[in-house]
């Protein structure tokens, strides 16, 4: 069974509102999902024309009013994602079942290559997830909230960047000097040159100053919006549409120090899945050598009704309508059948 630990809460406005980090405790994995507890407040967004790496995407720089919330102190790790497959096979023992109703969980399918995603967990258990699609991101955090009682999602774009910088408004978490990213984050120099880079544990590395680890590289995390201008998101946030044109953010270990900074700003093309040998692509998988597909996940101070729960963890109407012209390709865990969660 999975269980959450319910940290205590102020009886004052959520600007105010006081909240403590706790772990995340899921059956059959050792290691617990450390949720940190990121305070509310105000930042600016973006980056301004002519500072160091700037894109036109990130402008303009606008001020954001940010309410509390719990970040996973990493990025979600192999062990918890592969817990999650191996539920998702073991309730249906069906590979092309119909698609669910609404309350039930997506599970993914086979790997596109196998051996390219063969994982032994006694050595990348706690390597970061990658290389799954928005859509399964969104969908574990469907099975996690309904494994734990509690309601997760992914981050939108304005909390992820606010949490990235934790209080600088420099190109990292840390200043602007690029000579100390690499105690921060994986990234092309993190290696030598005659080594390929490579995604690395967990947690090697500093956290920034609200306690987040690898939000600077290793791999690109998705974040719930629809890549736009700055001017959509005015709103909390810009909702996913079909399968590409989703935000990542942060980098990954085969990008160059300017690729790391916390304002950057990566949308998801059909180039994620160009090795993909299926038509049309998997749902559930990318097929590229880029450090891409990973994700943290986020808990709001307060949870959505439950009709703007399923919003959350999708597939949008659009994605609905890709899901049912074509076979559907995974599994099916109906809420029953996930294991009884602890408050």
């Amino acid at each position: 069974m999975g269980c959450c630990c319910v940290p205590r809460e102020s009886d004052h406005g959520a600007a105010a509102m006081s909240i403590t980090s706790y772990p995340v405790r899921v059956s059959h994995v050792a290691s617990a999902i450390e949720m940190v507890a990121i305070p509310g407040g105000s930042f600016i967004m973006g980056s301004e024309t002519g500072a160091p790496g700037h894109q036109a995407d990130e402008s303009p720089p606008h001020r954001v009013q940010v309410d509390p919330f719990w970040m996973s102190a990493h990025e979600v790790t192999w062990d918890v994602y592969l817990e999650y497959m191996s539920e998702c096979y073991t309730a249906t023992g069906a590979k092309n079942p119909v698609p669910p109703g609404a309350d039930a969980v997506l599970g993914p399918s086979d790997p596109v290559n196998k051996g390219q995603w063969q994982i032994d967990v006694s050595v990348k258990g706690r390597k970061p997830v990658s290389g799954v699609t928005h859509l399964a991101a969104r969908q574990f955090t469907k099975w996690l909230s309904k494994k734990t009682g509690q309601f997760y999602r992914l981050p939108t774009e304005v909390e992820w960047e606010y949490a990235a910088r934790a209080q600088s408004q420099a190109a990292y978490c840390f200043g602007d000097d690029v000579s100390s990213l690499r105690k921060y984050g994986w990234y092309l120099d993190s290696f030598d040159k005659d080594v390929e880079p490579h995604m690395q544990r967990v947690g090697l590395l500093k956290p920034n100053a609200w306690g987040l680890y690898d939000m600077h590289g290793n791999v690109a995390e998705w974040v719930m919006d629809q890549y736009g201008s700055y001017g959509d998101h005015r709103r909390a946030v810009v909702w996913p549409r079909g399968r590409y044109g989703q935000v990542a953010r942060g980098g990954g270990c085969d990008g160059f120090s300017d690729e790391l900074r916390c304002a950057v700003r990566v949308r998801s093309t059909p180039e994620w899945q160009e090795m993909d040998p299926q038509v049309p692509p998997s749902l559930w998988w990318l097929a590229t050598d880029r450090a891409v597909g990973g994700f943290r996940i986020v808990r709001p101070l307060r949870a959505p009704s439950e009709t703007g729960k399923q919003r959350w963890w999708g597939p949008d109407d659009e994605l609905k309508e890709i899901v049912e012209k074509m076979e559907y390709k995974g599994t099916v865990i109906e809420p029953a059948t996930i294991g009884n969660h602890k408050e």
